[in-house]
């Protein structure tokens, strides 16, 4: 992808240039983690938008909501994608963590994180290698410390998260 292909982003080129090489980069198995912020309506989402359309490659797409969305709403998309084999809704798991010990549902919560991440980056890239999370500024813990997983591997993966947020006080 050129910087060509992010067209129509007005004074973004440099921006948009480094988009489309961390995207190259993660086709090549070098993925990773690019966060677009700044105050509302600067065109984070219109930079990211010209990215997806000129991609050239599948792009799943999630958006977090703080109007009372469920834990990992902004990446539900992707799960979806992926089934049940990511683990999101065992139902085992949720029943032992809820008679477990603060310590051992600590546990059995990060043992979860880590099914869900390797799911997303072994199996992800295959429904979309570019992922795009919005307002992530709104997220719940559940879906930030995901995204810390995630991308806490994600180096060698096919995988780019790309994701927004506002900057806030």
């Amino acid at each position: 992808m050129t910087t060509a292909a992010v067209g129509g982003i007005v004074g973004r080129e440099a921006e948009a240039a480094e988009l489309a090489a961390r995207l190259a980069a993660a086709r090549a198995g070098s993925g990773g983690l690019v966060l677009v912020s700044g105050p509302a309506g600067i065109g984070k989402t219109a930079l990211v938008e010209a990215l997806a359309a000129g991609a050239g490659v599948p792009v799943v797409r999630g958006r977090a909501w703080d109007g009372g969305a469920p834990p990992l709403w902004p990446w539900q998309p992707l799960l979806d994608v992926l089934g049940d084999g990511a683990g999101a809704g065992d139902p085992q798991a949720t029943a032992a963590t809820a008679a477990a010990t603060a310590a051992d549902a600590a546990a059995l919560r990060f043992a979860r994180l880590q099914r869900l991440a390797t799911a997303v980056l072994e199996r992800g890239p295959a429904a979309g290698p570019l992922l795009v999370l919005e307002d992530l500024h709104q997220a719940d813990a559940l879906s930030l410390d995901l995204l810390r997983a995630v991308t806490a591997r994600a180096a060698g993966s096919a995988l780019l998260v790309v994701a927004t947020h506002r900057d806030v006080p």
